[in-house]
């Protein structure tokens, strides 16, 4: 039964390649119980994280590669195991008028800009997980 209860609660994956942040996130998150927290350091380790299974939201870094728009692109076309409507933020160094753009085509729900504090991020993960239940999985 414990695996049921686990298995509906908000998934969310953080992809994040600083190692002092992911974890920074990752450790008050699971203490504070927000989500069920999954963390990787890149865009391909979490392609093969969506693999096998889904999340209800993200958190990815965007870095100069822009590898990470690739796979916001992926889970919006519905090429992964999570819902095309999974909640998505991003983290990045700087955004013009037409990276705005892309990012709300998107349908990014929020972006921070670096640096910022974990506060923010825990603030954006909380919203995720009370915004009406459109962006969970059955």
């Amino acid at each position: 039964m414990t695996s049921e209860r686990h298995s509906k609660r908000f998934s969310l994956l953080l992809v994040e390649p600083h190692t002092l942040v992911r974890s920074t996130v990752t450790s008050v998150a699971r203490s504070l119980d927000l989500v069920d927290i999954h963390e990787t350091p890149s865009v391909d380790a979490a392609e093969n994280l969506l693999r096998a299974r889904a999340f209800d939201g993200f958190v990815i870094a965007l870095d100069d590669d822009q590898a990470g728009l690739g796979l916001i692109n992926r889970i919006r076309n519905g090429s992964t195991f999570s819902p095309a409507t999974a909640a998505v933020a991003i983290t990045t160094e700087r955004v013009d008028q037409a990276s705005i753009e892309t990012l709300r085509q998107l349908e990014v729900k929020r972006v921070l800009l670096k640096p910022f504090k974990v506060k923010t991020i825990l603030e954006t993960i909380t919203a995720f997980v009370q915004a009406p239940a459109t962006a969970k999985h059955p």
